[in-house]
């Protein structure tokens, strides 16, 4: 049954969706894959001004020994959703955001994505760098 291209079309993504996807997460340069790692520890809910914030309360370094940024972050944010991957990433339930949470777990800076993700909810920045 040939379907026209004005119908209504499903909201779910097929298994080579989700392949396709994972298979541009893997293709990043590594400094997209650490925004999308601190994206992971902040949540599917957390937009730019809140890794924003996260990057620049705790310095996390990018692999060519710069810091990450909020330029750095913004350019990250438009291409994942030019693509579609920042929605994967927004979703609680995808796949594709399963496959990102495993590698950021993974990633030898977690601990450090965390804390920075901690620090954008602190009220007390003082607070919280004595107690680190």
């Amino acid at each position: 049954m040939l379907r026209s291209p004005n119908a209504p079309q499903a909201n779910t993504l097929s298994i080579l969706d989700i392949d396709e996807f994972v298979r541009e997460y893997e293709e990043l340069p590594p400094r997209a894959r650490v925004v999308l790692h601190l994206k992971a520890a902040a949540g599917p809910y957390a937009e730019k001004d809140i890794l924003s914030r996260a990057a620049s309360a705790v310095k996390i370094p990018l692999p060519d020994g710069k810091t990450l940024t909020s330029n750095v972050i913004g350019d990250v944010i438009a291409d994942a959703k030019r693509s579609g991957l920042w929605d994967e990433m927004n979703d609680p339930g995808s796949q594709v955001r399963h496959h990102v949470n495993v590698a950021a777990f993974n990633d030898p800076q977690r601990d450090l994505y965390i804390r920075a993700v901690e620090a954008t909810q602190r009220h007390d920045s003082y607070y919280y760098y004595d107690q680190v």
